[in-house]
């Protein structure tokens, strides 16, 4: 079986928990799950690896049981744990959705991509302003990405 390291952002979660028969991701992605605020996880048919976009745990032991029931669950899936670095991307994730700043938002996408355990990103499209589709890139395909925009953000501008 494959194995794919897939970081996916609240946002999508949010999207999906409100629609849980969301077109946009089914059938690739078959079941998703929120584990109270701020712990995430994903299971695909590929997935046996998933990435938790969330601060450490340690100090919070209904997280950390919540998550052990979890794991123990689905047999196949195993917690990769994240290091400060990521913790403090995170962190600023969610400081652009709470200001809605559009530049820390690509910032933070393309710092979460650069992560090395990270394969594929799920994250909200802002192309076009649409807040409400989902985008899927790999790793590799994101600074393109973002360069794109960027250089379609400056005309737009001139």
């Amino acid at each position: 079986m494959n194995q794919e390291n897939v970081a996916i952002h609240p946002k999508v979660f949010e999207m999906i928990i409100a629609n849980q028969s969301h077109e946009l991701l089914s059938p690739e992605i078959q079941m998703m799950r929120s584990i109270e605020q701020g712990v995430y996880t994903a299971v695909t048919p590929s997935l046996t690896h998933t990435l938790l976009l969330t601060p450490f745990i340690q100090d919070q032991p209904g997280k950390a049981q919540q998550l052990t029931l979890l794991l123990n669950h689905y047999p196949n899936l195993s917690m990769i744990s994240i290091d400060d670095e990521a913790a403090q991307f995170m962190a600023f994730y969610q400081a652009r959705y709470a200001a809605n700043h559009l530049d820390l938002w690509d910032t933070s996408t393309l710092a979460i991509a650069k992560i090395s355990k990270v394969d594929k990103v799920y994250f909200p499209s802002l192309s076009n302003g649409n807040k409400n589709e989902i985008e899927s890139f790999k790793m590799a395909e994101i600074e393109d990405y973002f360069e794109e925009r960027k250089k379609r953000n400056n005309k737009e501008e001139v």
